[in-house]
């Protein structure tokens, strides 16, 4: 559920202000332009919401969650982001992906779209009126406070598999590459690298440290174990 955080203070004393007439609005002492103080409240209202969506993303897409939703974003025709840490795809992932929908409220997730137009319009210098003004203004204190209270950190389960080896590998050591199937909502197959030891024999047990299932609430991921098996 999302309830009350200090953090609506921030986005208040952005907006205090940003209403009143001109080109301008002052934050604190310091005054500034109306488009970097949209932006600042666009950046606050992101840092609210991303650590939540980063955990929600992970438990949706798995460890690579970045490329399904930039996937999703290349074939509606959008730019691929490069992180939550950009307020504006953290906005954008909010109020559009799939992986938000009956998680967090609609009112909300509209409310981050109408933000992070606003706040693309002054990226590409667009002129804002003062009925953007407004609803920034409003956008901004219904978005006062939004945090998420999600579940405890849960570490992730282990998973195991059987590696088959040659001989060869087996004897001489090197690298491998193991392909297995994510245990995520869509089961995608990935590949993970792993170093082999000299000798390895068949029936021997491999650890590879955080390459099994992902944590959820911020907890560890789980490890990968190989049980070995050398072929002729």
């Amino acid at each position: 559920m999302w309830t009350s955080t200090p953090l609506g203070k921030v986005i208040g004393q952005v907006w205090s202000t940003a209403s009143s007439p001109g080109r301008f609005a002052k934050v604190g002492d310091t005054r500034v332009s109306r488009g970097e103080a949209m932006r600042q409240a666009a950046r606050a209202a992101a840092a609210t919401i991303q650590p939540a969506l980063q955990q929600r993303l992970l438990a949706v897409y798995g460890s690579d969650w970045l490329a399904a939703v930039n996937e999703r974003r290349r074939r509606e025709g959008y730019p691929p982001g490069r992180g939550l840490d950009d307020h504006r795809f953290c906005l954008f992932v909010f109020g559009h992906d799939p992986a938000t929908v009956r998680w967090a409220e609609e009112d909300w997730r509209r409310s981050a779209r109408q933000l992070g137009a606003l706040s693309n319009s002054v990226v590409h210098d667009e002129t804002l009126t003062p009925a953007d003004e407004d609803r920034a203004q409003s956008i901004a204190r219904a978005m006062h406070g939004w945090t998420f209270e999600g579940p405890s950190a849960v570490s992730g389960k282990d998973v195991r598999s059987e590696l088959r080896v040659p001989a060869g590998k087996a004897a001489f050591g090197g690298v491998v590459e193991v392909k297995l199937t994510e245990r995520s909502a869509n089961g995608r197959l990935f590949t993970v690298k792993v170093r082999l030891p000299i000798g390895v024999t068949s029936g021997q047990l491999l650890k590879v440290p955080g390459r099994g299932a992902p944590g959820t609430g911020g907890g560890p991921n789980g490890d990968l174990y190989l049980r070995i098996r050398v072929e002729p």
